[in-house]
């Protein structure tokens, strides 16, 4: 049996996928490759490899929105309860606004530092955003200016003042759902 070369190509990141990581047509995308095989040696790659794409829309379902109870007054004006809201195909870094109310994702994987990460990029010695939201899942470990810090881990509530460093603990991803400071830090 004649021994086969293989090669793969798959997209770059998702956050890397486009320029500005929007929706749209005709969209450049980055190519990675990787080969192997016994006779990956008898050939030659074009390692540079660039490509347009379609992006489209990912579905978001949310759950859990009710009007509250109100006493007649002839319009059909409501507010909205959003204590039990959820959302379904919401990914790391999306943002999504409710009731004047922006709320995201955050998503970072093991070995993950902002000062590292974001920080040094941007020329920040510590994050500058207010934080308060609900860990989903992983830990993180957090320290303020004043060397002050604390570790939080699935199912905790967090209010982070501006003035912080944080980082992902252990080997599984850190998952959040922030309520204040999303628009801030999906953007980076």
């Amino acid at each position: 049996m004649p021994s086969r070369a293989t090669m793969a190509m798959r997209s770059a990141d998702q956050e890397k996928m486009s320029p500005e990581a929007k929706v749209g047509t005709s969209k450049t995308v980055a190519l990675t490759n990787s080969y192997g095989g016994a006779d990956a040696g008898n050939y030659t790659f074009n390692t540079t490899a660039a490509a347009t794409a379609n992006i489209t829309p990912k579905a978001l379902t949310v759950n859990g929105i009710t009007a509250n109870a109100k006493v007649y007054d002839a319009t059909t004006a409501a507010t909205l309860n959003t204590a039990s809201v959820t959302f379904s195909g919401l990914l790391g870094g999306d943002v999504v606004t409710l009731g004047g109310v922006t709320i995201g994702r955050a998503s970072y994987e093991p070995g993950w530092i902002w000062s590292e990460h974001v920080g040094k990029p941007a020329g920040e010695k510590l994050c500058q955003v207010e934080h308060v939201g609900l860990v989903v899942s992983g830990r993180t470990g957090v320290r303020m200016a004043d060397g002050t810090e604390a570790e939080l881990a699935p199912g905790d509530l967090f209010a982070i003042g501006p003035g912080h460093d944080s980082w992902v603990i252990g080997d599984e991803p850190y998952v959040s759902i922030h309520l204040l400071g999303a628009s801030e830090y999906a953007n980076h």
